[in-house]
């Protein structure tokens, strides 16, 4: 069944390596714990509407500085994006802010890459999208397959 299911993925995350987890938070928790090791001075970045309760939680858990940008309904300003990206080792957004607005992830990422900034995008809520959640522009993608999600096994998540 893992690898019916990681074959079914692959093509809409466009990423060969796919880590199952009990739930989305988890995969959350060790894709920072990740981020910390790789730059533990780094700040990330978080949407201040339209993302997800523990990108604000584990970071302070984690004893990861993090900086929230301002967003327009939850949607990333890529006008003011560079604006924040001094220091910061990653962001951490929702692809769909607030399950109804598309973040405009493939100018989020050339922003941030140029800067060497860390992108992950919550794909939750669009993990079957032909645009969004692709792993050309996002370095890692972390979603749930939880109650009410596209992929609806009731629990788990992956990155």
């Amino acid at each position: 069944m893992y690898d019916e299911v990681l074959e079914r993925l692959t093509p809409y995350t466009k990423h060969e390596e796919i880590i199952f987890t009990n739930r989305c938070n988890t995969s959350i928790f060790l894709v920072l714990n990740y981020i910390k090791k790789i730059n533990p001075k780094g700040v990330l970045l978080i949407p201040d509407q339209g993302g997800w309760i523990t990108y604000k939680t584990y970071p302070k858990f984690l004893g990861i500085s993090y900086k929230e940008i301002p967003t327009d309904d939850g949607l990333i300003n890529i006008n003011t994006l560079n604006n924040y990206l001094e220091n910061a080792s990653a962001i951490i957004f929702n692809s769909f802010a607030g399950y109804f607005a598309e973040q405009p992830v493939q100018e989020i990422a050339k922003i941030c890459h140029k800067r060497g900034c860390f992108v992950i995008e919550d794909a939750s809520g669009s993990l079957t999208d032909p645009i969004l959640a692709d792993g050309n522009h996002s370095d890692i993608i972390v979603a749930s397959f939880g109650k009410w999600k596209l992929i609806n096994v009731g629990y788990g998540g992956m990155l």
